[in-house]
C-alpha cells in the first residue's frame, strides 16, 4: 500500500505544494457533508460513487481516509499549505466530531495512557476512580475530572505539529566531559617512536568509547521519536504509538497537560498548581 507524501487534495508543482483542484473539490465536500450531518458511513457511500480515489493505487475509500482528512488542519492554510477549506469550518467540524462518528478507543489502550499520568506540581502518579476524576495523593487538593477519550484528543492536539514538522523534536544539550587524561596518553602515544602501534591503537579506541559513553540515550530516543512520528497525522496518534514515545503526561490542577518525552523534552507549557 502506498502512502501519500502530501495531504489528500494537493500536489508539488515546480517544488511548490499547490491545490489539485479536482481532490479539492472532494475534500470541500467531505467537510460540508460532515458539517451538516453526514456520518463517516454516508460519506464513504457518497465517495464511492466518484472516480477519484484517496490512494494513488486506487483502494476504496474507507472511515479512517474520511477521518484523516477531517483532523489534518493543514487544510485551512496551516504550515504553509495553500488554505482549502475555512477556518471556520473546521473548528464546526471538530467540534461535532466527538460526539458522531470514528472508532471508540479500546479501553485497554486508554489505559496504557492513564498509567502515565503524574502530578503537573510534584511528579506523583495520580490516583483516579471510576468517574474519571484525578487526585494527587501527595499534594491533595481539589480533583480533575478527565476521560480517557479526551486524555487521547488533548495529546493528540498536542503532539499533532510535531507529526508535521519532527525535527522539532530536539536532543538534550550535549556536554561532554573532558577526557584529557586519555588524549594526551593518545599525543605521546602517536608521537612518541619507541611507543608499539598496537598500544596508540588501544588509546583510541578507549578514548572513542568514553566520548561515546557521553553521548548517553537521549540522542538515541530523540532520533527514534522523531521517525515514529514522521509522515503520521493526528489519526495515527494512537495510545500504543503515544506510549512508545512518552515518559509522563503532566495533569495539572485546571485539566491542562504537558508531555514528556523518552529523550526528557518537554512539550507544552508544564502545567502549574
Amino acid at each position: 500500500m502506498k502512502n501519500r507524501k502530501l495531504p489528500f487534495g494537493y500536489e508539488l508543482r515546480m517544488g511548490r505544494v499547490c491545490i489539485k483542484e479536482s481532490e479539492a473539490e472532494v475534500v470541500r465536500q467531505i467537510f460540508h457533508s460532515y458539517q451538516a450531518g453526514a456520518s463517516y458511513t454516508q460519506i464513504v457511500e457518497a465517495l464511492g460513487g466518484q472516480p477519484i480515489s484517496y490512494r494513488e493505487d486506487g483502494q476504496p475509500w474507507n472511515k479512517n481516509m474520511v477521518a484523516r482528512i477531517l483532523q489534518d488542519e493543514r487544510y485551512t492554510g496551516m504550515d504553509d499549505f495553500p488554505p482549502m477549506i475555512e477556518t471556520g469550518l473546521f473548528q464546526a467540524v471538530q467540534t461535532r466530531r466527538p460526539k458522531t462518528g470514528g472508532s471508540p478507543e479500546n479501553a485497554k489502550e486508554l489505559r496504557l495512557l492513564r498509567d502515565l499520568v503524574v502530578c503537573a506540581h510534584c511528579g506523583t502518579p495520580m490516583a483516579r476512580n471510576q468517574r474519571d476524576n484525578w487526585t494527587c495523593p501527595q499534594c491533595g487538593g481539589p480533583s480533575v475530572r478527565k476521560t480517557g477519550p479526551e486524555l487521547l484528543a488533548d495529546l493528540q492536539r498536542l503532539l499533532a505539529p510535531y507529526t508535521r514538522r519532527p525535527e522539532k523534536v530536539q536532543a538534550p544539550p550535549y556536554r561532554p566531559r573532558e577526557h584529557r587524561d586519555l588524549e594526551l596518553r593518545l599525543e605521546q602515544a602517536m608521537t612518541s617512536v619507541n611507543e608499539a602501534e598496537q598500544r596508540a591503537e588501544g588509546l583510541a579506541l578507549a578514548l572513542a568509547a568514553a566520548q561515546l559513553a557521553d553521548i548517553g540515550p537521549e540522542r538515541y530516543e530523540t532520533i527514534r521519536i522523531r521517525r515514529l512520528l514522521e509522515g503520521k497525522c493526528q489519526t495515527d496518534l494512537t495510545p500504543t504509538l503515544i506510549r512508545q514515545i512518552t515518559a509522563k503526561i503532566l495533569l495539572g490542577p485546571t485539566g491542562a497537560i504537558a508531555v514528556k518525552f523518552k529523550n526528557g523534552q518537554i512539550l507544552g507549557k508544564e502545567p502549574q498548581s
